[in-house]
């Protein structure tokens, strides 16, 4: 799920009229100058735009090899990101006039859904539920900031997911704890996907999820409370005129676990 990210990423790299101009990335296929010279490409134009504290912070050079990697699908990409691997997405992302990692990997989310739209809607159903699912990570990982609009894009506004969700994030925002921390173990997968049943305008889905949540105390210094499960999940999704959208997200967690992700 998140190689889509990625991918996105090297395909917009190509795009940035700083690299589309240069006769030698122009092919499909770059040799190691190639890599060489977009590396020193995005490192100038990351000098000219940070700023002398994000330059401190996150530094302006993106090495050759970790474009290499990426473009030959041999970079993985997993939550919880390392703040290593945090500090590399941002520069390039920042290249490419994002403010933000998070920003650009809802614009990503967007983009691919509109193409699986295009190509088998149920494919674009099963896409934002995944993609939801994601968002609903890395909600938990923003904390204690919460941003409702953001989750427009995803869930239904004012439908039992959405509601859920911001209880969930509300809850833990009063509580002061939170998975941001650096190396925190948190993390999700998804490891099954069943679709139940489907029509034009309506998708019913059961999942598989594996779930991993560290609460941080900040005044403790300490973890204070650890969620780890693989629970059972039935969504239902809906199109809408701004594309599909989770509605509800049920599940048997509800009854064995309040306080943690349902």
């Amino acid at each position: 799920m998140l190689q889509h990210y990625i991918e996105y990423l090297t395909n917009q790299i190509r795009q940035h009229p700083k690299i589309r101009k240069n006769a030698q990335l122009k092919g499909a296929k770059w040799t190691r100058s190639g890599y060489d010279l977009a590396a020193e490409i995005v490192s100038n134009e990351l000098d000219q735009l940070l700023t002398g504290t994000e330059k401190k912070e996150l530094g302006t050079t993106i090495s050759a090899k970790t474009l290499s990697n990426m473009y030959r699908g041999a970079y993985r990409l997993s939550y919880p990101i390392d703040p290593r691997t945090l500090n590399t997405l941002t520069k390039l992302t920042r290249f490419l006039g994002y403010p933000n990692w998070d920003d650009f990997a809802e614009t990503a989310d967007v983009a691919n859904q509109v193409q699986a739209g295009d190509d088998d809607p149920e494919k674009a159903a099963i896409y934002i539920l995944k993609a939801a699912i994601a968002l609903e990570f890395r909600f938990y990982c923003a904390l204690p900031s919460i941003d409702p609009s953001k989750a427009e894009t995803h869930f239904k506004p004012n439908s039992p997911a959405f509601n859920r969700l911001m209880d969930n994030l509300m809850h833990f925002q009063n509580s002061g704890q939170h998975i941001a921390n650096p190396y925190n173990p948190s993390t999700y997968d998804i490891l099954e996907t069943e679709l139940l049943e489907s029509s034009k305008d309506r998708a019913r889905f059961r999942t598989r999820e594996y779930w991993l949540l560290c609460w941080w105390d900040d005044a403790a210094k300490r973890y204070a409370r650890r969620h780890k499960a693989i629970e059972d999940h039935f969504y239902t999704l809906v199109k809408t005129d701004a594309g599909w959208l989770v509605q509800d997200n049920s599940t048997l967690a509800d009854v064995l676990d309040t306080v943690v992700h349902q």
